[in-house]
């Protein structure tokens, strides 16, 4: 069934390195008659830029999927798709933990079975999407969130240790 449905051509982009807490914006271009190279081109946000060519139908739903992320979707998930125009998903996604962390996108063909109103999901495409976070952004981002808690633990007993050292310091008579 799915070898009979017609071919399109995707195009989306993917962060490579992201910053704790940082929003990253994730798009992804369908369209029938443009090239790869040609929805690649459109597309307006940072990253990777990636295509190629997958399976359609009359319906698609197209999903950002990471454990280690918040993702919410801007467009519509399912979306009807026509010969006309391209059609558009994006998703904002902000890593919640340091590492690298894979972003899943699938794209299903939503479509009916002999004719009748129940749907069949066929999952046309699946891509992970591998996205570092690194440990000295967790770093940076705990010392700028608790400055106040490590200057009373850390810096302020350093700085009166030295205090009383300089002060007890024995002071050597000049020639």
């Amino acid at each position: 069934m799915l070898n009979s449905l017609p071919t399109g051509q995707i195009a989306f982009n993917t962060p490579a390195t992201l910053n704790l807490q940082q929003t990253a914006h994730v798009q992804l271009l369908l369209d029938m008659k443009k090239t790869v190279e040609q929805l690649t081109s459109e597309i307006a946000s940072p990253g990777t830029k990636q295509g190629a060519s997958i399976k359609i139908a009359e319906q698609m739903e197209a999903r950002l999927s990471g454990p280690q992320f918040e993702i919410t979707a801007i467009s519509p998930e399912r979306q009807p798709i026509g010969t006309a125009e391209t059609v558009e998903w994006a998703w904002d996604v902000v890593p919640t933990q340091s590492g690298q962390h894979p972003l899943h996108l699938t794209l299903s063909a939503i479509i009916n079975v002999d004719g009748t109103p129940s749907e069949r999901v066929m999952r046309t495409f699946d891509r992970e999407i591998n996205v570092e976070v690194t440990t000295m952004q967790r770093v940076t981002g705990f010392v700028t969130n608790n400055w106040q808690w490590l200057w009373a633990v850390v810096v302020a007993p350093v700085g009166a240790w030295g205090w009383k050292r300089w002060r007890r310091a024995p002071v050597t008579p000049g020639p």
